[in-house]
């Protein structure tokens, strides 16, 4: 679990559990498993073979909530050693439920849910999902031409405040209807084992998204930079022919509009100073805190 996370479209990290499985080629360079054989959070090891850990701290989510409160802005959070939708059978249901009740009780995260696993959405939402929880932007992982065929259709037919797809690492072109998409991050893969990504792969995705004024994340290029050559991902960086694309679905970037508005004082309204509510006590109300406005922003707009 980390705050401000080097993750270009988070900003903090939390795990309810740890551990995951290869689902299609997306993963065949996994950094969750290189950082797991690394620092060694899960002891049973990754893969099918290997249970799923529960992590020890679910306080940090309480916090982040407190702050983002406060501050009248949401907070992005990830789950990014896991897949919520894992079917697993060492995952308890009781872990899954815990989950879904910390992402009930922070309505100020944006808890932004990935999985590789979207036909387990009919089984693991839970059962007061309804239309999507307004603070889950609710995403899969499409590497290729296949798995974006395969997963985008269900996790359009599945109810979300939004709807997301991440491309990365994109391994090869796609040519996909991306209508009712509500956010597109696209990234190159990393590590000693990366394939190259092809820039043009990049660009049908982006002129695609501005056509269809879908909102366009360039992450990184990863291993490889633009011009092909073998450089380290520190080095390629995020630049699309010059250009940074860090596009966010409308209703985040809607509710810090609502945050970083001025406030009004009394004589820039047109109503009288300190007005009395329309029932209550008769007491003067206060100025509604930014954090509601912001709040109410990003929940609601899309």
């Amino acid at each position: 679990m980390a705050e401000n996370s080097k993750i270009k479209w988070t900003e903090n990290t939390f795990n309810p559990w740890i551990g995951c499985s290869h689902a299609s080629p997306g993963c065949w360079n996994c950094y969750a498993e290189s950082m797991n054989k690394m620092w060694g959070w899960n002891r049973n090891g990754w893969g099918e073979a290997a249970g799923r850990t529960k992590t020890k701290d679910w306080s940090k989510p309480r916090r982040w909530e407190r702050k983002a409160k406060s501050e009248g802005t949401p907070i992005m959070v990830f789950p990014s050693l896991c897949d919520i939708f894992d079917s697993h059978p060492s995952i308890k249901p009781e872990w899954r439920d815990e989950f879904w009740n910390v992402v009930r009780w922070t309505p100020n995260l944006i808890w932004q849910i990935l999985t590789k696993r979207p036909e387990n959405f009919a089984n693991l939402l839970p059962p007061d999902w309804g239309k999507g929880y307004p603070n889950v932007w609710l995403g899969v992982t499409a590497e290729n031409q296949q798995t974006a065929e395969r997963r985008i259709p269900l996790l359009l037919a599945t109810p979300a405040a939004v709807h997301w797809v991440s491309i990365e690492p994109l391994v090869s072109a796609i040519e996909v209807d991306l209508a009712g998409i509500d956010w597109v991050v696209v990234g190159g893969e990393s590590g000693r084992k990366a394939r190259q990504m092809n820039p043009d792969w990049v660009r049908s995705l982006q002129s695609r998204c501005m056509a269809t004024d879908i909102p366009f994340f360039f992450k990184q290029w990863g291993e490889f930079d633009q011009s092909g050559t073998r450089v380290g991902t520190k080095s390629s960086g995020d630049l699309l022919d010059g250009t940074t694309f860090h596009a966010f679905p409308a209703c985040y970037t809607s509710a810090l509009v609502a945050h970083n508005q001025p406030k009004l004082g009394a004589e820039d309204k047109d109503e009288e100073p300190n007005p009395k509510p329309p029932t209550g006590d008769g007491k003067p109300s206060k100025d509604p805190k930014r954090v509601a406005a912001a709040h109410r922003a990003w929940a609601t707009m899309r």
